[in-house]
């Protein structure tokens, strides 16, 4: 996952955890990553902390993100005819 996309944002990763080698695979392509922090007592977040002592970027919300990658999203809604009906009855009268 984190080979095919810009940015890697762990949310939750315990010391021992198939998030943390997500994380490691991101860097090691040069990815960027991002961390959402977790109860400091929680052993479940242990990994996420320890990644944002190493300097993973602290992430809070999307909007932390959204500007750094802007994206287009494109509606389709010019077509303002209704749709087409796909499916006809076959059932003689």
């Amino acid at each position: 996952i984190a080979g095919l996309s810009q940015v890697t944002v762990v949310v939750q990763a315990a010391q021992r955890s198939g998030a943390l080698a997500t994380a490691r695979f991101a860097l090691e392509n040069n990815r960027e990553l991002f961390v959402a922090p977790g109860n400091a007592r929680d052993p479940a977040y242990a990994g996420s902390h320890q990644l944002l002592k190493q300097g993973a970027g602290l992430i809070t919300s999307f909007a932390d993100i959204a500007h750094l990658y802007p994206v287009t999203v494109q509606l389709g809604l010019r077509d303002k005819s209704p749709p087409t009906k796909i499916f006809h009855s076959t059932t003689a009268s």
